[in-house]
């Protein structure tokens, strides 16, 4: 469904992704972890076309879409969830699901009932401000507004980050749950180690700009947890 090969981006004169290639198949959740600063961010926001490639090739469901503006991804059917949330803090709930649903190829602005089924909290609050939500709340609307464009992959930087381990637990689930049920490809940048294994199908490691290890949780060995994400 994704497939990335010899990725290259990075910020001014800095090189940070230096050859990155990586697929994912429909309905698999993989998961990518390192140590900060070996270019997980960068290269999510070059995936969504935020970070302009240097060179390489994206290709999404056998489209390509490196160097295409960040809208034109997203109404290919690739959605992204950011670090830090980054939903609209003076719209509503409502409102910051329903512009999710801008990218949708079929024109449709009505925000699907399962995401309120999906997320309870966020049908109980449709009408309150985004920005006097709860860290774990605001991670839910920011998810459950990727998923209103109808997307068929879903890319998720850190969404563990400043939230309670149950909604980190009922992420896990959902994306899963996702995966299965709807063959959504999943990638997840995760410093949570419970979550980025617990979640995933298959854990790649990125040191310096490339991926440098792939794995299976059941496989995944101590030392290479060592060797790839301690101090």
């Amino acid at each position: 469904m994704l497939d990335v090969n010899d990725l290259r981006a990075g910020y001014g004169s800095t090189e940070v992704l230096q050859g990155v290639t990586l697929s994912v198949r429909k309905g698999e959740v993989v998961s990518i972890l390192g140590r900060n600063g070996v270019g997980k961010t960068t290269l999510m926001k070059a995936l969504i076309g935020l970070n302009r490639p240097w060179g390489g090739q994206v290709a999404l469901n056998g489209k390509a879409v490196a160097g295409l503006a960040p809208e034109r991804i997203a109404r290919s059917g690739l959605a992204y969830v950011p670090q830090g949330r980054g939903i609209f803090h003076k719209l509503s709930v409502l409102e910051n699901l329903t512009m999710g649903t801008r990218a949708r190829r079929d024109g449709s602005t009505t925000v699907p009932a399962e995401i309120f089924e999906m997320f309870p909290i966020l049908a109980e609050r449709r009408n309150q401000l985004g920005g006097t939500l709860s860290g774990g709340q605001q991670q839910q609307l920011a998810l459950g507004r990727a998923l209103a464009s109808a997307p068929d992959f879903l890319l998720l930087d850190e969404p563990s980050e400043g939230i309670q381990p149950n909604i980190v637990q009922m992420i896990g689930d959902i994306l899963r749950r996702l995966a299965a049920e709807k063959g959504l490809g999943v990638l997840l940048v995760e410093q949570n180690l419970d979550l980025g294994l617990s979640a995933a199908d298959r854990v790649l490691f990125m040191e310096k700009g490339r991926i440098v290890h792939e794995s299976t949780p059941r496989t995944l060995e101590e030392e290479t947890l060592h060797r790839y994400l301690a101090i």
